[in-house]
C-alpha cells in the first residue's frame, strides 16, 4: 500500500480504515529511515535514540494509503477521535502548512462513516520508500527540535553549547563527524542528557495509544 504524501498547502480528505493505530519507532539515517526492532537494536546500542511514529490505513478518494505521522500529529488525531468517540470511519480534512523545518499539519474532522459500507478501493502503486523530500523535511525538523533541547540543557547547567559540541565532536563524537547534522545533534544531545541527568533520574515514558485515546 502506498504512503500518503503532501505538497505544501495541499489538503487531503481522508477516511480512517484502521481500527487502531500502529505504533513504531524509527531511526533517521543519512540514507533514509530504519525501523527500530526494539531490544538488541544495534542503532540503539550505539546511542542513537529512535523517533516515535504512528501509522494508520486510510481511504482517499478511491484509493487506500498508509498515513504515517509524527507523535505530535497523532496526538491531535487522538484528541479528535476521543471527542467524536470514533476511530475507524473517522473522516478528516488534513492540510499541510509550510515546508521543511516549518511544516505543520492542520486536522479538521468532517464526520464519520461505516467503513464496511465503503466500495472496494482501486489498486494502488507499490509502496515507495521513506527516502526523499519527506524524510529530509523530518530530519530538518528533528535537528531543530534537538538543537532547542541542547540549548535548554546547556542554559540550565551553565554550559557553553558551542564549546561543548566542539569538545564532543573532537573526542566522543569523532565517529559521527561525517554524519548529517540531525544525527550528530541526536548523539550530542544524548551525551549531554547523560552528563546532566540527576542520579537515579529516569527518562519520561513515551505515551501509549491507550493513554492518548
Amino acid at each position: 500500500m502506498s504512503w500518503l504524501k503532501w505538497t505544501p498547502t495541499e489538503t487531503h480528505d481522508v477516511t480512517i480504515l484502521s481500527s487502531q493505530p500502529v505504533e513504531s519507532y524509527i531511526h533517521w539515517l543519512p540514507q533514509g529511515s530504519q525501523p527500530c526492532p526494539g531490544p538488541n537494536c544495534p542503532l540503539c546500542s550505539s546511542g542513537l535514540r529512535p523517533k516515535h511514529r504512528w501509522s494508520v490505513e486510510i481511504r482517499k478518494g478511491e484509493e487506500d494509503f498508509t498515513w504515517e505521522m509524527s507523535n505530535q500529529v497523532y496526538t491531535n488525531l487522538a484528541a479528535i477521535s476521543h471527542k467524536l468517540k470514533a476511530f475507524s470511519g473517522l473522516q478528516i480534512s488534513v492540510t499541510r502548512n509550510g515546508s521543511g523545518m516549518q511544516t505543520t499539519y492542520t486536522l479538521i474532522p468532517t464526520g464519520t462513516v461505516d467503513v464496511e459500507s465503503l466500495p472496494p478501493a482501486t489498486s494502488t502503486s507499490d509502496t515507495p520508500s521513506h527516502f526523499g523530500a519527506e524524510a529530509e523535511d523530518e530530519r530538518q525538523r528533528t535537528a531543530i527540535a534537538i538543537a532547542e533541547t541542547i540549548k535548554i540543557l546547556c542554559t540550565n547547567t551553565g554550559l557553553d553549547s558551542k564549546a561543548e559540541f566542539a569538545a564532543w565532536i573532537a573526542d566522543k563524537g569523532k565517529g559521527h563527524a561525517d554524519s548529517t547534522v540531525d544525527i550528530q545533534l541526536a548523539h550530542f544531545c544524548d551525551y549531554l542528557e547523560d552528563c546532566t541527568a540527576q542520579p537515579g533520574q529516569e527518562p519520561a515514558p513515551a505515551p501509549t495509544a491507550e493513554s492518548l485515546l
